[in-house]
């Protein structure tokens, strides 16, 4: 296994799947009975990438309104 096939998306994509990671969030070729088609790691991490920066954002926003309130 080379380097371009250890750090491609697709191939890190199927190791994780098939590992016991894989199986228990139901990706998409884990052999999990009630796996979710079209789940892959790759773009589960990405969503919950972007959904905690949001949440991030939108608790700073906040916190900073709060903050210009009680002046």
């Amino acid at each position: 296994m080379g380097f371009k096939d250890r750090f491609n998306a697709e191939a890190l994509n199927e190791r994780v799947a098939k590992s016991v990671v894989g199986r228990w969030f139901r990706l998409e070729g884990s052999g999990h009975p009630l796996e979710r088609p079209g789940s892959k790691f790759s773009t589960e991490l990405r969503a919950g990438t972007v959904t905690a920066a949001a949440m991030l954002y939108v608790s700073i926003l906040l916190e900073n309104r709060r903050v210009e309130l009680t002046v």
